[in-house]
């Protein structure tokens, strides 16, 4: 049976989302929303798949004018034009707007991870419907329940704030009364933290070290491996870093603020040994941009995976240690050690907040000089405490493949 204004009025709210579907035939149908709202959508095919669209909420698109807006459609198609209405802003043009806006300001890590949470997470549930219609409730059922229900509560914690971005932009420029993300705190049991791998225990750590001085490989991989322990830079910072950034005079490593999670600069001292390394290194790739080139292309550095593989070809698994988990080992035993904790997050690139951070604007240049050879030197003295099992001296020639 044909949708009539009565009969829209009088459908109930369940517990779930549910479809009424207008038996005109036109592929229209009503989706009922626990907390009451509807929204008219319309499914078609084209090109051989089927494919729906949001149309609006009702009461504000009535019946009369969603069949107007589907006989269009139907029109459109077969003319091989998918033309539809944009009466409303979607969360998908909502999202698109607000990328251009802030995208060139935010660290190409933080770009493609925000991409790929929309596009994978996001967009498929909400992509096409008007803010407007964006209730706590329907992001409770369309979105962050399916994703509870399959045990990933850090996403729904990543999804949430990305999502809030946006809405409180809308906010801002006036599309939306406020953002309705804020209404779900609350609603899901915290995620349990999971801490990088780290290895923390000195013998071993010496152990990885000896091991990671045997591996053999291109040498892009190699000197990575050999160099993150040492300067304990996101392994991100490491794999993009460009010879133009090395001063070998003054023994510094400058990071520009684009290449940065918290878009500040950062300088990282660069103990003898490391530069001993980088030195070796530039044989190697001194003739290009990036000191870590890939294999494949030149003009790129190594993959995010390329660390992490070398590691779990050594037998380190996903629960001893992670590439970035060679922060966390410093940060716990620099501590331990005794040094300043200024110097220590000043060197992680951490940002504090409060006023604090305001005074506090020191880089502590000359302290993390001394602090970043002491740490090589430590980091030396455990690698070199380990037994040599395979037969070869832990220092003399380093031992790579060439590109």
């Amino acid at each position: 049976m044909s949708l009539t204004d009565l009969k829209i009025r009088s459908l109930k709210a369940q517990a779930k989302i549910y479809k009424v579907f207008d038996g005109s035939g036109r592929g229209l149908y009503l989706e009922v929303f626990p907390n009451g709202s509807k929204l008219w959508r319309v499914k078609f095919r084209t090109g051989g798949q089927e494919k729906r669209k949001a149309l609006g909420a009702w009461p504000d698109v009535s019946l009369r004018q969603a069949r107007e807006t589907v006989d269009a459609l139907r029109v459109g198609l077969r003319n091989g034009v998918i033309q539809l209405p944009k009466t409303e802003l979607t969360v998908e043009a909502l999202f698109q707007e607000w990328k251009t806006k802030f995208f060139p300001s935010l660290a190409p890590a933080t770009v493609k991870k925000c991409s790929l949470l929309y596009g994978k997470h996001i967009f498929p549930s909400l992509g096409e419907l008007p803010v407007g219609s964006i209730t706590p409730v329907l992001l409770l059922e369309r979105l962050f329940r399916p994703i509870e229900q399959r045990g990933h509560l850090d996403l729904i914690k990543a999804v949430k704030s990305k999502l809030s971005q946006i809405f409180r932009y809308a906010v801002a420029t006036g599309r939306m009364e406020r953002d309705p993300t804020q209404d779900l705190n609350g609603a899901f049991p915290p995620a349990v933290v999971r801490h990088m791998p780290a290895i923390l225990d000195k013998p071993r750590i010496g152990r990885l070290l000896s091991d990671i001085f045997h591996y053999q490989g291109q040498p892009s991989t190699v000197f990575a491996l050999r160099i993150l322990p040492y300067v304990f830079t996101r392994p991100g910072e490491l794999r993009n870093a460009e010879w133009s950034e090395i001063n070998f005079e003054d023994c510094l490593w400058r990071i520009p603020s684009k290449k940065m999670k918290m878009r500040a600069g950062h300088t990282v001292p660069l103990a003898s040994q490391v530069a001993e390394q980088l030195a070796e290194l530039r044989k190697f790739t001194g003739g290009g941009r990036y000191l870590f080139p890939g294999v494949r292309s030149k003009d790129k550095p190594i993959s995010d995976v390329t660390l992490t593989a070398a590691l779990r070809y050594l037998g380190y698994s996903s629960d001893e240690i992670v590439p970035h988990g060679f922060r966390s080992m410093a940060s716990t035993l620099l501590n331990e050690l005794g040094y300043n904790p200024d110097w220590i997050e000043k060197q992680l690139a951490h940002v504090s907040g409060g006023v604090r951070a305001v005074y506090n604007r020191s880089e502590y240049l000359p302290e993390r000089r001394r602090m970043m050879q002491e740490w090589a030197d430590f980091l030396d003295g455990l690698k070199n405490g380990v037994t040599c099992q395979r037969g070869q001296a832990l220092s003399g020639p380093l031992s790579v493949n060439p590109a």
